[in-house]
């Protein structure tokens, strides 16, 4: 996780990777069961845009934990 958050975080990010990267964040901590966390990592995209397809799939992840695929 600490790689998606840096990548997050560089002055030279995107907001869409930023959201990505955070939106990959928080699937790792789901898959490691630890939905608190995930749920952080969730609302840092909305507030990234919450309009997004990472927002929409973070809206979701906040109701239901992400399970894989």
């Amino acid at each position: 996780m600490a790689a998606f958050r840096q990548a997050a975080y560089q002055k030279s990010t995107s907001l869409e990777l930023k959201r990505r990267a955070l939106l990959k964040a928080g699937e790792v901590y789901d898959l490691m069961r630890d939905h608190r966390k995930a749920s952080e990592e969730y609302q840092l995209v909305l507030d990234a845009g919450a309009d997004t397809s990472q927002g929409e799939l973070a809206r979701k992840y906040l109701q239901s934990s992400y399970r894989g695929h």
